[in-house]
């Protein structure tokens, strides 16, 4: 297991809307540091939670304090959507150098036998 990969709680159904907030604090807290250590693994189980979170919490009525979380989980999300996509890209470009290195060992070997 990757050492920045750690199990991380589930937000617990909350009886009013500052717990949610909290809730989603804690779970905006948690993408950040995912994102930063670049623990992908760990960014898919937090968006399986935040989406279990909001089907629970759509139930509720927001408050201004859920709603402020939710609109900083929103734009994070875009962040991360964004860095993604970089590393989609990363991994890509290091894939087709792969192959293309591949190739040229092969033609070399070729060549040379």
């Amino acid at each position: 297991m990757n050492p920045m990969t750690r199990p991380v709680s589930a937000p617990r159904a909350s009886s009013n809307g500052a717990d949610t907030a909290q809730q989603l604090d804690h779970l905006y807290t948690q993408f950040e540091l995912a994102l930063n250590a670049g623990d992908w693994a760990a960014l898919g189980a937090l968006d399986i939670q935040l989406s279990e979170a909001l089907h629970r919490f759509k139930q509720q009525p927001l408050n201004a304090d859920t709603k402020a979380a939710l609109t900083r989980l929103n734009a994070f999300y875009t962040t991360m959507i964004s860095e993604g996509r970089k590393e989609q890209a990363r991994i890509r470009l290091q894939l087709s150098q792969q192959e293309a290195t591949k190739q040229g060992v092969m033609a070399y070997l070729g060549h040379h036998e």
